[in-house]
């Protein structure tokens, strides 16, 4: 029995070699021989370090994903270029019946811009139109706090060029807006006129305006033709001559014969005043009807060669002598009506007188008699 133990101990000597070849011994490790499951945590291990984030020894730029470089590149193409604006809406025809519906209530549109900004209705682009669904659309006040122009459309009936009728309107050619064309785009078509949705725009002008695209009367043109024709005043104005704000830019209209027919008044041109007795007034103080220099003189050729000569230049219809009578631009003057009325009641007065001394029946005084009869 004692012969037999020193033959087990060499058997248990290996256990302690596994052990250390199983820690990690490099130098004797065998790993076709080691478990399956040791095999994969080894692996596992190798593995890890490749997919380590920010580890550079290892890193291998050809093996990444080929859409991480276009990802950033659309990125940054994304936030450079600018995303277009939707374009706006084509108005449908149910928009435009209700947009004609709202501006017929309230009784006007609200412009924002216009060709012009002396006359933003006249010129309004219609894309500049406040839509009925705005609050700038609401009325004058509230088109008036958005910056806006409110604007009243006209019917017209009548103007100088049919297929422009809102741009050449005669003045009476334009309907009344509480009429029966006027209220309404639909009673202004039965009325066969042109529906103004941000009003009328004429040709506007002073006293011998030109307009060179129509060849209209110039000063010159107007003193050699007699006058011009007007188709609108100052409403504060006396009449409409002496503050005309409209002459009419058509050479067929400029004379006094057609002036009628283009639905304006004449008014005869400026003339001469060159002889006054108050300088400060000199077209209401002229001494006669001479004083006045005649249309084919050469005072009265331009405002220019009358202030040469010495005169004053006065609308024809506001020359008024100093005796209280008018200047009557075609050769007379008319007098004043306060001496009318006093040369008609002495020719009353006197009227009378003989039909006192004809009468035989006249007895002034009930009761007198005749001295005849006394004796």
């Amino acid at each position: 029995a004692p012969a037999e133990a020193p033959a087990e101990a060499p058997a248990e000597a290996p256990a302690p070699v596994v052990a250390e070849t199983t820690q990690g011994s490099e130098g004797t490790e065998d790993n076709s021989s080691k478990p399956s499951d040791v095999n994969a945590t080894i692996e596992t291990k190798t593995e890890a370090p490749e997919t380590a984030p920010g580890s550079e020894t290892t890193a291998d730029n050809f093996s990444k994903p080929v859409d991480a470089s276009n990802t950033t590149e659309t990125t940054e193409t994304v936030d450079t270029k600018p995303t277009p604006e939707p374009a706006p809406a084509v108005p449908n025809e149910t928009h435009i019946k209700l947009q004609a519906e709202w501006e017929d209530k309230v009784g006007g549109v609200c412009c924002y811009n216009g060709a012009s900004v002396d006359d933003i209705c006249g010129t309004c682009f219609p894309a500049a139109i406040a839509d009925f669904e705005s609050t700038c659309a609401a009325g004058r006040w509230k088109c008036d706090s958005c910056g806006g122009a409110w604007c009243e459309p006209k019917c017209v009936i009548s103007a100088q060029d049919p297929k422009n009728m809102c741009n050449t309107a005669f003045d009476s050619g334009i309907a009344e807006s509480n009429s029966t064309c006027g209220k309404s785009h639909a009673g202004c078509s039965a009325c066969g006129g042109e529906w103004c949705r941000t009003g009328v725009k004429k040709l506007a002008g002073g006293a011998g305006s030109v307009n060179e695209n129509t060849g209209a009367a110039s000063a010159a043109n107007a003193v050699a033709t007699g006058g011009f024709c007007c188709y609108r005043g100052d409403s504060f104005a006396k009449d409409m001559c002496t503050a005309c704000l409209d002459v009419s830019q058509d050479i067929n209209c400029a004379s006094k014969s057609k002036c009628g027919t283009c639905g304006g008044n004449w008014c005869a041109a400026p003339r001469c005043v060159t002889a006054y007795s108050d300088k400060a007034d000199a077209c209401h103080s002229a001494y006669g009807p001479s004083s006045v220099a005649h249309v084919n003189n050469y005072c009265s050729s331009s405002e220019n060669t009358c202030i040469n000569c010495g005169g004053a230049w006065c609308n024809s219809d506001d020359i008024t002598f100093a005796n209280g009578a008018k200047f009557d631009p075609d050769g007379s003057s008319k007098p004043k009506p306060d001496d009318d009325d006093d040369a008609q009641e002495e020719s009353d007065d006197d009227d009378e007188d003989e039909d006192v001394e004809d009468d035989p029946d006249f007895d002034p005084v009930d009761g007198f008699k005749p001295l005849v009869d006394l004796q």
